[in-house]
This record gives structure tokens, sequence and C-alpha cells, in this order.
């Protein structure tokens, strides 16, 4: 009976630790930026907002302007809230900046990007990042490839995440990813990417964007792991003027299937 209960006990230990040693971090963060959240991740074919150039640096370089943005992302279960903000210039030289912090565990993500054109409506950008948690801290390099076509409703973005080596609670974060983006009428917006990273995984996100009474926003996404052959389901709504814009997004989590809530004010000067 007692070497029942050990092999019990020792069973149990055996599952409490070898997963934590296989998995020894969970990320909490994920720096995509709120509006490319609330579309499973989607939108490295897409330049109007103030965090795009978190999924591709090259977008940065497409819409004149400055443009800041601060946003907090929360779940409802088994996730720590986060917030972060971005500053983007686009009048003299094209650059942008974005730090992300884990409220409680003080896991932080910080960004800073230029971009320039090659050619009319090519442009090309690159992205210096430092990603520190309790572990580690990853310092690394994001480059993008953007096609905007003059008066073009159609634009076409790549991008190669990670690019330096990663090792420690990092290793599997390279990956590459292709979008496209269509502008079917003024009022609906169309968008698709799809990402490979270095774990051999396949991912495919997308969704479309509604803008109704020229201020209302409605936005419906999903995702598709082709690894796992696992759907996630995102969405949002958003209140846009002029100058400023107010976003909430829900986008569904592969972990445990919970919903992330985000909540974004964006300015435009």
């Amino acid at each position: 009976m007692k070497f029942i209960k050990r092999n019990k006990i020792s069973h149990f230990f055996l599952q409490l630790i070898i997963p934590s040693l296989f998995c020894p971090f969970t990320y909490a963060l994920n720096p995509k930026g709120p509006l490319a959240l609330s579309m499973s991740g989607s939108g490295r074919a897409i330049y109007k907002g103030a965090e795009y150039h978190l999924l591709n640096p090259a977008s940065l370089v497409q819409l004149p302007g400055f443009q800041a943005a601060g946003f907090y992302v929360f779940e409802t279960e088994n996730k720590k809230p986060y917030y972060g903000f971005s500053l983007m210039e686009n009048r003299q030289i094209p650059l942008a900046v974005s730090y992300i912090r884990e409220r409680e565990t003080g896991e932080q993500y910080l960004s800073i990007s230029t971009a320039a054109f090659i050619l009319p409506g090519w442009s090309l950008g690159l992205s210096l990042s430092r990603w520190e948690t309790a572990q580690d801290t990853n310092w690394n390099i994001q480059a993008g490839f953007f096609i905007r076509p003059q008066n073009s409703p159609f634009s076409i973005g790549a991008t190669w995440d990670h690019i330096l080596p990663v090792e420690g609670v990092f290793e599997g974060q390279r990956q590459w990813g292709l979008g496209m983006a269509y502008e079917l009428y003024k009022w609906l917006q169309l968008r698709a990417d799809t990402v490979y990273n270095q774990k051999k995984e396949w991912k495919i996100a997308g969704g479309t964007k509604f803008t109704i009474a020229e201020f209302f926003i409605l936005r419906l996404g999903s995702g598709w792991d082709l690894t796992d052959d696992t759907f996630l389901f995102s969405g949002g709504l958003g209140l846009e003027t002029k100058n400023i814009a107010v976003d909430y997004g829900l986008s569904q989590e592969k972990e445990n299937k919970g919903w992330l809530h985000t909540l974004n004010i964006r300015g435009y000067f």
C-alpha cells in the first residue's frame, strides 16, 4: 500500500514538473497590436492604423502624418492583462516606437521601426525589438515588404520575424508571413494572411472590415491553425472621426479557447 501511495505521489510530481521543463514560459504578451488581434492576427498588407507596423514595418511609410495609440488587453481567465502604446511619425523621417508591458510580471516588449520607398508604392521596413521576460531577454530584427500601387485598392505585405537567433524561452518565435488586402468598396475591405514558423506550423487568418455611416466600424475575422485543425474567431467595433478613433476587439485564444479583450484609442494629427 505504501508503495502504491508513493507511486501516486511520484506520478503527480512528474506530471507537474515535466511540462514546466519543456514549456518553461507561457507568453503573456502578443506584440501584434489590438487592431490585428481583433482580426485574428492578420494585417500584414494593412497600413491604416497606428500599430500595424508591429506586424509589418514596411507599412509605416504608406500613411503620412503623426499618429498615436494607447491600448489595454485583458482576458477573462488565466491570462494577465497588459497595456501598450505606439507613436508613429511620417512627416519628416518615417519612424515608429511601440512599448508593451505586462502589468503584474513586468514582461515587456519595445520596438523601433523605420521604412522607405524603393519604388513608387513599393516600400521596405525594418524593426529593432527588445523582448524581456523574467527568464531571458532577446534583441532581434524584423523585416517587411509592402506593395501598394497609387490609387490601387489592392495591397500585398510580406514579413520575416526574428531574423537573429532565438534561444531559450524565445525558441520557435521565428516566422514568415504573407498578407493581401483588397478594398472591394469604400465601406468593405477584405484581408487574408498566411504564416509559417520555424516549428513547421502553418496558420491562415483573415476577415472583413465594414464601414457603416462613415464613422462606425465593424470587424469580423477568423484564424485557422492547419497543424491541429483549430478554428479561432475574432471581431471588433470601432468609432472613427477625422482625428480620433476608439476600438473594442474580441479574439479567441488557442490555449483555453478563452476570449481576449482589447481596448484601443488612436489619434491622428
